[in-house]
């Protein structure tokens, strides 16, 4: 998968079972993707890993759910955003309202909680903003 597109997939723990679903819709999709429980192990620096993995991604798409992101997530997309890559948050709760974090309201998000819907429009907006096919 040497040109495959890198998404780092950033979440919350409570939706790392909708994640993991996200992550196998992608990789069928022909996406290298890094998920923080298939990638670290035990030992592993946890910050140094991740701020790698968001410097090596093409995208972050960041899984939120609940009412509002959680820290890390919100880090991990500032992080995302210092570094001119792509954050495409996908709100998977109906009851989620990302208007009041100003800095991400002004980012294309998708609302859905079906992954496979999901991992489709990321590969939608992919194509779009690289201006070649995934």
């Amino acid at each position: 998968m040497g040109n495959a597109m890198k998404v780092f997939v950033s979440h919350r723990h409570r939706d790392s079972a909708w994640a993991k679903s996200l992550v196998k819709q992608l990789q069928a999709r022909g996406f290298e993707v890094w998920l923080d429980e298939s990638e670290l192990r035990r030992g592993d620096d946890l910050a140094e890993q991740i701020r790698q993995a968001v410097r090596e991604s093409d995208t972050v798409v960041s899984v939120i759910g609940g009412h509002q992101p959680s820290p890390n997530v919100l880090v991990e997309m500032g992080m995302a955003l210092a570094q001119g890559k792509r954050v495409l948050p996908i709100v998977i709760d109906s009851e989620t309202d990302i208007s009041t974090l100003a800095d991400f309201t002004r980012l294309h998000s998708i609302r859905t909680n079906d992954a496979e819907q999901a991992a489709e429009a990321i590969a939608t907006f992919a194509s779009q903003e690289s201006g070649d096919s995934v």
